[in-house]
């Protein structure tokens, strides 16, 4: 089967085998083809492509094809490969053919151009060596006038060999009649690529596939049984650009590329302030919480000697930042983290990206050897990844992986004493919270953690009280822990005369805890309004109507509902989305918008996205109906789900998922999960307000 060669089991990377047929001696040529391909290149090698080059001396005429042909199919070992056909082509409407340098037209039945049945040999022979490799995948692009047929026989002709290949996807770009316009297979993978963010890390080739076949338009795409094909691997890079140099631009992206996940998506997109992709941060206001931050994670640092810690601990405890739902808890974590990076700190400065603070304001240092984001987390979830963290070396350690001070060094308290006589983990079984404990137990050195959303965990009170209380315990563990205080109020409830703080409680008792509660601040929300107001007229938006007086006439309007940042953001999108609102005879429908809570500013925004497009408001009921840490994209969850809620007739397809994240951006959440991206909607309220109506229709 592999005639003595020894089949290279693929990995990261994969061939790229272009067929650009541009020169003819009876049909027109075709000088953008090079061009074309060279952009299908670039493309693919974003995902690990490497392009094999045609060498070829003359014409692409129907040898030379064939000889490329050849080369793609018989490789000296089984990989995975794109190959990428470009060129003229002929279809009746049921049979069509692919033509080379001397093929003439018509090209039915005069033996000059390539047929399905000759394309088919060819796969063949690429599967039989194929085969070997359990993970390679073939992905085959025509592009031609009559490719969408030509792709129809040649699948019915592969299917028609005693051994069919799998893990392979035909896709024919080009209609019957008409001319075709090459550089449409470019267009759609450039837009299926840009569906995916920088947290997808991995991407199902299946999942591509998908994606581009919504896309196509004229075109076709058939595939086989994907199961087993290896991923396409990219790096999870937040991309910042607009106003920073090349130089800048790069040193960034290998900065922030090197963050934990949680880091990139949730922490660094709340500290920056704006809504999703935008390169400018708003965060404004909250010095002295942030000094307070600073000050407790400094304790215990040699700067600052801790005089209240357990003999031979390092500012152990749990500080705790609380507030209303929306108060800008994240946003706030969110600054922390990025204040505790020097470089991404440094870098964001010099873009322009980052506000200096005074030092007082400041973290230590890599101040966090981990950072979890608790949204959509189980217990057994959070353990594993605390356990994994604690395998990897901290920033300025020289001890490797996992090093940690003898046992014997440190004071274990007696809510963990146990755990150090925890049996072994195996290693075939996720870690538990025992085993933990012990680890923790173990260090003589400090390990920093802060986690995000504990209200927002599957478990938020078996967390608390079963894992981060007893970690607060443990004399080398400190704990920065964001959360509601309560897991009933929601986002608009009136604070009631007695507040169950049960969250509060499981960590511990707000009397027992250094408490930070974040409070409504009415000037700092008229700073980030203002800003974020001006900055939409600095680029020329809204028709001249964010001059300085009316920006700042609204931001005072918005900073006298006494309202929390969240209030103040959506406020600003619904305004960037419908500027007519600033003219002076639409006054009473913007104070009218500001007038309510949340719940009904977000009513708004339901019905002027329902207005834009019909797929909107279903779109955003799946999301309603997310569980976890949110709906997958990939493999068309999120669009199937949507679709089984919308009205009859209304097709839901990658674009008008992209539409949607583009028209609600501040309303849905990016998270990750296993390498890649899933979306919900940012808050528990406007769940609460979709989820109801899951059911109508």
């Amino acid at each position: 089967m592999n005639d003595g060669r020894s089949p290279s089991l693929s990995g990261g990377s994969f061939d790229v085998f272009p067929v650009v047929v541009d020169r003819y001696v009876d049909l027109e040529p075709l000088p953008e083809a090079r061009g074309v391909a060279d952009e299908v290149v670039t493309l693919l090698a974003s995902l690990g492509g490497v392009e094999q080059p045609w060498a070829m001396d003359g014409p692409p005429g129907h040898d030379a094809v064939l000889a490329r042909l050849a080369q793609w199919s018989d490789p000296p070992a089984a990989r995975s490969s794109v190959l990428l056909w470009l060129g003229h082509g002929e279809s009746d409407g049921t049979s069509a053919w692919l033509a080379v340098h001397g093929s003439r037209a018509p090209m039915r039945g005069n033996g000059t151009a390539l047929n399905p049945v000759t394309f088919a040999e060819h796969l063949t022979a690429e599967w039989l060596r194929r085969g070997v490799d359990p993970g390679a995948w073939t992905l085959v692009v025509i592009e031609a006038c009559g490719a969408a047929t030509f792709v129809r026989n040649l699948a019915r002709e592969l299917y028609g060999y005693d051994t069919p290949p799998d893990r392979l996807a035909l896709v024919g770009v080009g209609a019957d009649a008409g001319e075709a316009r090459l550089g449409e297979f470019a267009r759609a993978l450039r837009e299926a690529l840009g569906s995916y963010t920088d947290l997808d890390t991995r991407i199902r080739i299946r999942d591509l596939v998908e994606r581009l076949r919504d896309r196509l338009a004229p075109g076709r795409a058939i595939e086989t049984d994907f199961t087993g094909a290896m991923d396409l691997v990219r790096p999870g890079l937040p991309v910042l650009g607009g106003g920073t140099t090349v130089e800048e631009y790069t040193e960034l992206r290998a900065a922030l590329g090197a963050l934990p996940e949680d880091e990139r998506g949730h922490f660094l997109p709340r500290a920056r302030g704006g809504e999703g992709g935008e390169i400018a941060w708003y965060f404004t206001g909250r010095a002295e919480e942030q000094r307070h931050i600073a000050q407790w994670l400094r304790r215990g640092t040699a700067e600052h000697p801790a005089r209240d810690a357990p003999s031979g601990a390092s500012g152990a405890g749990m500080l705790v930042v609380t507030g209303r739902p929306g108060a800008g808890k994240s946003a706030l974590l969110g600054q922390v983290v990025v204040q505790s990076d020097p470089n991404v700190r440094r870098l964001l400065a010099k873009s322009g990206l980052l506000p200096e603070v005074a030092d007082r304001m400041r973290p230590p240092d890599h101040a966090f050897d981990v950072v979890v984001h608790l949204a959509g987390l189980t217990v057994s979830q959070l353990v594993a990844r605390i356990d994994s963290a604690l395998d990897a070396p901290r920033v300025g350690d020289t001890r490797g992986a996992g090093a940690a001070e003898p046992a014997a060094s440190v004071k274990v308290s007696a809510d963990s004493a146990h755990a150090a006589h925890s049996p072994p983990r195996s290693p075939h079984s996720p870690p538990d919270v025992e085993h933990l404990l012990a680890r923790l137990a173990g260090r003589g050195s400090p390990f920093t953690i802060l986690l995000d959303a504990l209200d927002e965990a599957v478990e938020p009170v078996a967390v608390a009280e079963s894992v981060l209380r007893r970690m607060a315990a443990i004399p080398c563990c400190r704990l920065v822990v964001g959360t509601r205080a309560s897991s009933t109020i929601g986002l608009d409830d009136c604070e009631p005369d007695s507040v169950d703080e049960d969250l509060l409680d499981a960590l511990g008792g707000a009397d027992k805890l250094t408490v930070i509660r974040v409070e409504r601040d009415p000037e700092a929300v008229f700073g980030y309004v203002r800003a974020r107001l001006g900055s939409l007229g600095e680029a020329g938006q809204g028709g001249g109507r964010f001059t300085d007086d009316v920006v700042t006439e609204v931001a005072e309007l918005i900073r006298d509902q006494d309202r929390e940042f969240l209030f103040a953001r959506l406020a600003v999108h619904e305004i960037a989305a419908r500027p007519m609102l600033l003219d002076a005879t639409r006054r009473p429908a913007l104070e009218e918008l500001l007038s309510g809570d949340h719940r009904r500013l977000f009513g708004h925004a339901v019905a002027r996205l329902g207005g834009l497009a019909d797929a909107h408001e279903p779109l955003l009921r799946a999301l309603a109906l997310a569980r976890g840490r949110g709906m997958p994209r990939a493999d068309r969850i999120w669009s199937t789900a949507a679709t089984a809620l919308a009205a009859p007739g209304i097709r839901i397809g990658e674009r008008e998922i992209s539409r949607l994240l583009e028209d609600a951006a501040p309303y849905v959440s990016l998270d990750a999960e296993h390498g890649q991206t899933v979306h919900r909607l940012a808050h528990r309220t406007f769940r609460e307000f979709l989820s109801p109506r899951a059911g109508d229709g």
